[in-house]
């Protein structure tokens, strides 16, 4: 269930917006939009977290872009991979 608090960090820094997780069973935290885990309740204790969440400003690269890049490179590098098979050397 750490995998789910994980998923929020990488999140809060993809697009830079701090990240709540309330979860009856697993982790709860409170996440900054660099990605720090402010304050996190202990696993299978009921108890209550306070803190401030500031709302986020402008937009981080990602944000921005989207998966774009990544398809692009990943086309790129199956048309190179591919190209060599093309060549035949006599």
């Amino acid at each position: 269930l750490q995998q789910h608090l994980a998923q929020g960090v990488l999140r809060a820094v993809e697009t830079g917006r701090p990240f709540v997780q309330a979860a009856n069973t697993g982790a709860s935290a409170l996440v900054s939009a660099s990605g720090q885990i402010v304050a996190e309740a202990p696993w299978a204790i009921e108890t209550a977290l306070t803190g401030t969440v500031t709302r986020g400003r402008g937009t981080t690269p990602y944000v921005r872009s989207g998966e774009g890049p990544a398809v692009v490179m990943m086309l790129l590098a199956a048309l190179l991979a591919i190209l060599p098979l093309g060549r035949r050397h006599a």
